[in-house]
C-alpha cells in the first residue's frame, strides 16, 4: 500500500467513526482528501489521466445529492463517496460501489435491529475516545462530545464508505 492510500483509509476510517458518533462528515476531512488527491497527481505527473476520475467523482456527487434531495442519503456520505470516486475511478469504482452498497445493506439491518444497543455502544465510544485522547498532550482534547440520541435510527453511511474503500484497497492488493 502506498503511502497516500494509506492515508486515504485512515481519512475514511476518521470519517466513518465521526459519522458513526454525530451522524455527519466534516467537510474537512472531504477538502484533505481532494487535497491529497491534487498533491498524489501532482507528484507522480498523473495530471494527463485525471479527467475521468474527475467525470466519475462528478457524476457520482450528482446522484448523491439527487439521492440527498430524496432523503436517502446524507450530503456528507455523497461529498465523500465523490471524493473516493476520484481515488477509484475508474477501474475500481464499480468494485467500491458494489462493497459500499453491501456493508450499508448490513448496517441498515443492524440499525433496524439493534438500534437501542447501537446508541449504548456510541456512547460508550465516545466515552472511550475521550479516554485515549485527553493522554495525548498535542492533540489537546479534553472531551469527546457525547453524541446525540435519536428515536428514529439513521444510518451512518460513512462505516460503509470506509468498509468500501477498505475492500477495494484489498481487491487492489
Amino acid at each position: 500500500m502506498g503511502g497516500f492510500e494509506a492515508i486515504l483509509l485512515l481519512a475514511c476510517f476518521i470519517a466513518a467513526v465521526w459519522d458513526f458518533l454525530y451522524w455527519e462528515i466534516p467537510n474537512e476531512i472531504i477538502l484533505f482528501l481532494i487535497a491529497l488527491y491534487i498533491l498524489k497527481l501532482a507528484l507522480v505527473g498523473g495530471f494527463a489521466h485525471a479527467l475521468t476520475p474527475l467525470l466519475f467523482a462528478l457524476g457520482t456527487l450528482v446522484v448523491g445529492f439527487v439521492l440527498f434531495y430524496f432523503k436517502a442519503l446524507g450530503p456528507g456520505d455523497s461529498k465523500l463517496i465523490a471524493v473516493c470516486a476520484l481515488w477509484f475511478a475508474p477501474h475500481l469504482y464499480w468494485e467500491f460501489l458494489l462493497a459500499m452498497a453491501c456493508v450499508g445493506g448490513l448496517l441498515a439491518l443492524a440499525y433496524h435491529l439493534a438500534y437501542v444497543y447501537i446508541n449504548a455502544l456510541r456512547a460508550w465510544v465516545a466515552q472511550a475516545l475521550t479516554n485515549i485522547l485527553v493522554h495525548i498532550p498535542f492533540v489537546g482534547v479534553k472531551e469527546v462530545p457525547a453524541p446525540p440520541m435519536r428515536e428514529q435510527a439513521m444510518i451512518p453511511y460513512g462505516i460503509a464508505i470506509f468498509c468500501g474503500a477498505l475492500a477495494v484497497h484489498f481487491i487492489e492488493t
